[in-house]
């Protein structure tokens, strides 16, 4: 039974193969059976039948002794012949008992017993008559008489019992023939039953030995296949373990090694033999022995458990490699037997998250800390200075005009000089105290222990001082200012948000003070700080609320006198406060991003306003208007579509469009602006450069714009009347000239500067002597009656 159990036979096909070989035997065993008990009753029943004829002839010949005997006796009257006549009846007696004893053994005996019977009676029917007769007879003295009666009737009497054994003899010998051919047929349908039954067995036994070879040919299939699939998975296991990140190590609970994967060469630089001798401790930095002991302490306490920590194991080449470690407990499992140790090189991920970490906490620009670091550094400096009663300071640094430098140099030279005003600022610091760079152009510093205000003030002017040294960028001297808040710790609790929230607010007033200069924070000016937020917040509703207006200023040709276009400019009409000047609501929206949906509605309302005009008077279908452009409106994506689109609704030409863009803006990033201007230009609108001569542009980049007007800044105007500033003018006027750009000059306040303006052949020309900006129904009447624009400002 064991060689079935290993080829995955159960203990169920066995049975019922032995069932069927049993049921074979068996078989077999009973026709072996029923033929030789067929044989033995036939045997048994021709021996019978044998003893009972001879029995039979015995008892007829016995009938006819005792006939005879009778006669002799009665001749002779011997004695001897009477004792003869008793014996003689004695053994007919006898063979009659006999005969019927073995008929009666015989089956179907009832006919034989009653031929037997009538036999018997024929006899003494015979017998007894034929003896009386005879003693009369002899006794009257007629012996020869008695004698011939005995021995004709004995003849007569021996005749009949000769005919009457023939008859039994037949119907024995029928009998037995009929008996023989039963016999035959039971012991033949026995045997034809025992071969039929044996076949069946047989062919059961194959069928069913068939089922089990074709079960046992699966099972060894499915063996097979096991086995198979087992060597492969086992060498796909060695090859993982191989070629696996994690080395695989198996060790007692004292540490002594087990088992170590191939692994540990390639990662570590160790193998098997290395460990003989020590202990995984051996291989732990010394720092980390007891947490190593205490994960093999608490692995031991856990079957089957899964502990995870980190670790610095040592490497072949002397250094420590941070690892981290999977600990399970495979004690009771008798493949493994050990503590399972799972471990992988950190190295790189913990350079990663370091490198995260820092970039994090940290600028990416300047290396400097950044807004995050700074603070958690300003409240753990604001919980030491309240325990000790210290000072805290606070500067928040803002570099002047950084703007117009960022985008008239580039942004990479913009770059450059913040890295330059960080290694400057880190250069004036003490030990322990901190440079942040928390914004663009902003810097801030943490003053620990600084003493009193006046310390943080002079601190404040060293630093502006310092950075009004010259800085050189690519190949420019920058002079370099900067506003400086101060905030200062007083001994009550404060949070390093709202103390560097006071700095802010300090350099906000400091700029506000006309730059490169600091001041120190006050709390009155948190009423000009939320005055700024409050007009953010007015702003944004104003907006939404219809509380803007387009005032238009007249742009006129200087040789006809003749106004040309309109320039339009936002006014903010105020429910309470009336009308706010744009120096005091620009540039807050440019900050907060407002100026994109500003800009938006007044351009659709100005190209509506000029396309009205158009209509309402055949004489200015040729009137343009004048849009500018913010810094932030040129980046936005989908300038161009949204100028269609608004060009599309009003239904005003695209030629009497122009956008105002000033020089800066578009020197910030000038590819990027001449990608954004070119598909303004593919629109047919014009493009004109605002405030000329402020800026940094060079003749390169002037000429790769795609402008058709430039605007002579007011500046410039102003100083016409000196030698100087005429020379400016005349070579910006001869400069439009020589690229075929229309020029307009901004801020013509008196007839001088007009009349100069027209010697120099300007070709157009705006300011309060022509008329101020006004709101559009002025600038309807100006447009009816243009000689009074002198007189409207």
């Amino acid at each position: 039974m064991n060689w079935l159990r290993k080829f995955g036979v159960g203990y169920r096909l066995p049975a019922s193969f032995i069932a069927v070989i049993v049921l074979g035997v068996s078989g077999y065993a009973y026709v072996v059976v029923v033929t030789r008990q067929a044989a033995a009753r036939h045997a048994s029943m021709d021996v019978t039948m044998e003893e009972s004829v001879d029995t039979a002839h015995q008892a007829s010949h016995a009938a006819q002794e005792i006939a005879l005997s009778t006669v002799e006796y009665v001749y002779t009257g011997n004695p001897r012949y009477k004792a003869a006549e008793d014996h003689a009846d004695a053994a007919a007696e006898t063979c009659y008992q006999s005969l019927r004893s073995s008929l009666s053994a015989l089956p179907h005996n009832q006919s034989l017993l009653a031929s037997l019977d009538t036999l018997i009676r024929q006899d003494e029917q015979v017998c007894d008559p034929l003896g009386s007769e005879a003693i009369r007879l002899a006794g009257s003295g007629r012996r020869e008489e008695a004698i011939a009666l005995v021995e004709g009737r004995y003849a007569v009497a021996r005749a009949e019992l000769e005919t009457e054994n023939l008859k039994l003899e037949e119907q024995f010998d029928r009998y037995r023939g009929s008996e023989v051919s039963d016999m035959q047929r039971r012991v033949s349908l026995a045997v034809t039953i025992g071969w039929v039954v044996q076949g069946l067995a047989l062919a059961i036994s194959l069928v069913i030995a068939a089922i089990i070879c074709r079960s046992i040919a699966a099972n060894l299939r499915r063996l097979l296949q096991a086995q198979n699939e087992l060597q492969r998975s086992e060498k796909r296991f060695q090859s993982l373990i191989r070629h696996a990140s994690d080395v695989v190590a198996v060790f007692s609970p004292a540490g002594e090694l087990q088992y170590l994967s191939p692994a540990s060469r390639r990662h570590f630089g160790y193998d098997a033999a290395d460990y003989d001798g020590r202990t995984f401790f051996d291989f732990v930095h010394p720092d980390d022995q007891m947490r190593a002991r205490a994960l093999f302490t608490e692995a031991a306490a856990q079957p089957a458990g899964n502990i995870a920590s980190e670790l610095r194991l040592s490497h072949q080449d002397g250094e420590w490699r941070p690892a981290e470690i999977q600990v399970q407990n495979l004690i009771a499992d008798v493949s493994v037997g050990g503590i399972v140790i799972a471990y992988r090189d950190i190295t790189e991920r913990k350079a990663f998250e370091q490198e995260l970490a820092h970039q994090a906490f940290h600028d990416p620009l300047t290396a400097l800390p950044n807004r995050a670091l700074f603070l958690n550094r300003l409240e753990n400096a604001l919980a030491r200075a309240l325990r000790r009663k210290d000072t805290v300071g606070v500067m928040f640094i803002d570099i002047d005009n950084f703007k117009l430098i960022n985008d008239s140099l580039s942004r990479q030279a913009g770059d450059e000089l913040l890295k330059a005003v960080s290694e400057r600022l880190q250069s004036c610091l003490r030990t322990g105290d901190t440079v942040a760079r928390i914004g663009d152009d902003e810097f801030s510093i943490l003053l620990e222990n600084i003493g009193s205000a006046d310390d943080a003030s002079l601190f404040a002017g060293r630093i502006t001082s310092h950075l009004r040294q010259p800085i050189t960028i690519h190949g420019h001297d920058l002079f370099v200012t900067s506003s400086i808040g101060v905030a200062i710790s007083t001994h009550v609790e404060v949070s390093a948000e709202d103390l560097l929230r006071d700095a802010d607010i300090a350099m906000v007033h400091a700029k506000n003070s006309g730059k490169d200069t600091h001041a120190l924070f006050e709390h009155s000016m948190n009423a000009q700080a939320t005055e700024r937020l409050e007009m953010e917040a007015m702003l944004r509703r104003a907006v939404a609320s219809d509380q803007m207006r387009v005032y238009y200023q007249p742009i006129i040709d200087l040789e006809t006198k003749q106004i040309r276009k309109f320039e339009a400019l936002v006014r903010w009409q105020h429910p309470t406060l009336g009308l706010v000047p744009p120096l005091k609501f620009i540039p807050l929206a440019e900050e907060t991003g407002v100026i994109g949906p500003l800009g938006d509605w007044v351009m659709r309302e100005a190209c509506r306003q000029c396309r009205a005009w158009q209509i309402a008077s055949p004489e200015q279908e040729e009137l343009s208007i004048a849009v500018n452009l913010s810094a932030r409106q040129l980046q936005l994506p989908g300038l161009a579509h949204q100028v269609a689109q608004i060009l599309s609704e009003t239904g005003l030409s695209a030629n009497h469009l122009e956008l105002e863009i000033t020089e800066s803006v578009m020197m910030g990033d000038p590819d990027a602006a001449i990608r954004t201007l070119q598909e303004l230009k593919s629109l047919g609108v014009h493009i004109a450069v605002d405030d000329f001569g402020t800026g940094y542009s060079s003749m390169q980049y002037l000429s790769r714009f795609p402008i058709d007007t430039l605007k002579i800044d007011r500046y410039f105007i102003q100083k016409m009347v000196e030698p100087e500033g005429f020379a400016i003018v005349h070579a910006i006027v001869d400069l439009s000239k020589s690229l075929h750009l229309r020029v307009v000059s901004e801020g013509i306040e008196t007839e001088e500067q007009l009349s100069m303006l027209q010697l120099l052949d300007c070709n157009f020309g705006q300011g309060y002597l022509i008329s101020a900006p006004v709101p559009a129904a002025n600038a309807e009447s100006l447009l009816a009656f243009p000689s009074s624009g002198a007189v409207a400002a």
